[in-house]
């Protein structure tokens, strides 16, 4: 009996699992009937036309490709997704993933991002061309934008490291140029000559430096432009690729927001080198905040839909909720109009508390009469002595008049102070058991609310 060999790959390392025969290097299949055939000896006379199903052969090795990839071997990566693609063409998660391969192979001064890209955008526009729904397509297409922007991030951060290093060797001639000159300033007196040399070496040092400066921006813009383009491409053809905007998911919706402020900051820099990637970058913001907005609306109607259909089952509890709710209310609209009565006696009393007791202007009567006569007798003159006598005497008596209405003025506004505090207290009291009756009342409302309309 001859032994048993893969037709797909000539492997002969085949076992039965399920029921089936399965290869285990390439995941080929047989069925018993078709392991049978296989042992027959001598040669087999196929008549009709023959066709080899290699499906599980591609998804076995796409599966490997994938894994592969998660670990950084891109080279293995591109010729395992270079090989399922002589088998299936039009497979566009091969594409998607030879694709970013090449694109990880990219250096700083061979950045291969724009071949990733056009490698993924073949596989969206494959995508498009096999699946009807766009809810299925935005789905999908989600994972070319997710690696797309990690490729971007990682270029973008070593673009960032060279620039900063960039940066220290600027600072570093400037301190050296900084230094030579001051070298000069301090031997200008004692060795001309030796001031004339760091003149010289300062020069160096700022030309140095000036050359950094005049085109390190330049770099470093023309690097961000070179990621920012073909990022900018792949969100662009996602989005021209979505037929019916109604169809497009929350998900995906949130992945492409992502993408686009992933290189938001770039894209400035970008621009200086290429002012026409705002129309794109333009494009892209203005489908995506119709898409949010669709997508928004769809949520919140499929939202109040759930909402909807559980109180039709639930009809009695909703109509306890309504009902306690309603009651609230009622208790809501007293207890406020009691508390703004409450509150404006408490403001009568305030007013009370600050006016004066009906001795508290006698008392100013006579003390205004002690001031007079004192002023009187300041403007007598020296040999005016009985006069002054006769005043001293009244201003005494007057004095005296005065400190008594002044014991009563004080004593009668102790006495109406205490009365009015006392009758304070009572509604501020009320007006503190009104206030936290309110808040409970109003914190069962809300609560009401929020199960009334929260999501099912």
């Amino acid at each position: 009996m001859k032994r048993l060999v893969c037709e797909m790959c000539g492997s002969t390392d085949l076992l039965k699992q399920d029921g089936v025969f399965v290869c285990q290097s390439c995941g080929t299949k047989y069925s018993v009937e078709e392991a049978k055939k296989m042992m027959v000896e001598g040669t087999v006379e196929v008549t009709g036309t023959v066709s080899i199903d290699r499906s599980n052969e591609v998804e076995n090795r796409l599966a490997n490709a994938i894994n592969e990839f998660r670990n950084g071997n891109n080279d293995v990566v591109f010729s395992i997704c270079s090989d399922i693609l002589n088998i299936d063409p039009n497979n566009y998660r091969a594409i998607i993933y030879k694709g970013l391969a090449d694109g990880w192979r990219s250096s700083i001064d061979m950045p291969k991002l724009d071949v990733a890209s056009a490698e993924l955008q073949r596989a969206v526009g494959i995508l498009r061309a096999i699946t009807s729904s766009d809810d299925e397509y935005t789905e999908k297409s989600t994972e070319a934008l997710i690696e797309m922007q990690k490729l971007g991030a990682t270029y973008f951060d070593l673009c960032d490291k060279l620039n900063q290093e960039e940066q220290k060797k600027f600072d570093m001639l400037l301190n050296k140029a900084s230094e030579a000159t001051n070298n000069s300033k301090r031997v200008v007196k004692s060795d001309p000559y030796a001031a004339q040399r760091y003149v010289n070496e300062a020069k160096r040092y700022f030309n140095a430096a000036n050359e950094i400066a005049g085109s390190k921006k330049k770099i470093y813009s023309t690097r961000c432009a070179n990621a920012v383009q073909p990022l900018n491409a792949l969100g662009t053809c996602v989005l021209t690729g979505i037929r019916n905007k109604e169809d497009v998911g929350e998900h995906f919706c949130s992945v492409m927001k992502e993408y686009m402020e992933s290189y938001g900051l770039y894209f400035l820099h970008a621009m200086e080198i290429a002012p026409k990637l705002g129309d794109s970058r333009a494009y892209i913001a203005k489908t995506m905040k119709e898409l949010e907005q669709i997508a928004k609306e769809k949520a919140d109607q499929k939202r109040k839909e759930r909402i909807e259909e559980y109180w039709k089952e639930h009809c009695e509890e909703k109509e306890a909720l309504l009902s306690e709710k309603n009651s609230i209310d009622n208790e809501l609209t007293v207890l406020s109009s009691e508390l703004a009565q409450y509150k404006k006696e408490l403001g009568d009393l305030d007013d009370l508390l600050r006016k004066a007791p009906p001795s508290a202007q006698a008392y100013e009567d006579q003390r205004s009469l002690v001031k007079s006569l004192e002023s009187q007798r300041s403007k007598l003159g020296l040999f005016q002595g009985k006069e002054k006598k006769a005043l001293n005497e009244r201003i005494s008596v007057e004095q005296a008049k005065m400190e008594e209405l002044n014991k009563t003025q004080m004593a009668e506004k102790e006495e109406h102070k205490a009365k009015i505090n006392g009758e304070r207290a009572v509604v501020l009291d009320k007006i503190s058991a009104h206030s936290q009756t309110l808040s409970k009342l109003e914190s069962r409302k809300s609560e009401i609310d929020n199960e009334l309309t929260k999501d099912r």
